[in-house]
């Protein structure tokens, strides 16, 4: 039997848990409560927006909250999908690694052509695209 795949993990996140950690700080409710100066201290230090840190402490890693973005680049209209589809495709945007270059390949417009480099879900977006065609 093998071991259940190891959910996705946002690795600024990790990085940031990290260093609280060897900076003694109180976990990842740290930087949601953190102040103004405190989080501009944080995110010099991890180059990364005060406001992106505080959003990212409280995501869920396996969250799919770009799926609806991917299918409607793809042509898709999420609301025709059958629900099991839809909770399939879910679960697999919700484990990918390739979040990141997801959400930069949605803010580029370019996820619907590139998309099949790096979506868990692209041989499902695929079919759906010839069964609407």
């Amino acid at each position: 039997m093998s071991a259940a795949p190891t959910p996705a993990r946002w690795p600024l996140f990790d990085i940031l848990s990290q260093w609280a950690q060897a900076c003694a700080l109180p976990g990842d409710d740290y930087v949601l409560n953190a102040s103004g100066e405190e989080m501009r201290r944080i995110g010099a230090h991890l180059r990364a927006r005060p406001d992106d840190l505080r959003w990212l402490a409280g995501r869920d890693p396996g969250h799919a909250e770009l799926l609806p973005h991917m299918l409607r680049a793809s042509g898709l209209d999420e609301a025709e999908l059958p629900f099991e589809t839809r909770e399939a495709m879910a679960r697999a945007c919700g484990a990918c690694r390739a979040k990141a270059h997801c959400a930069e390949e949605l803010a580029n417009q370019r996820a619907g052509d590139a998309y099949a480099r790096f979506c868990p879900n692209a041989g499902a977006i695929e079919a759906l695209r010839r069964e609407t065609a």
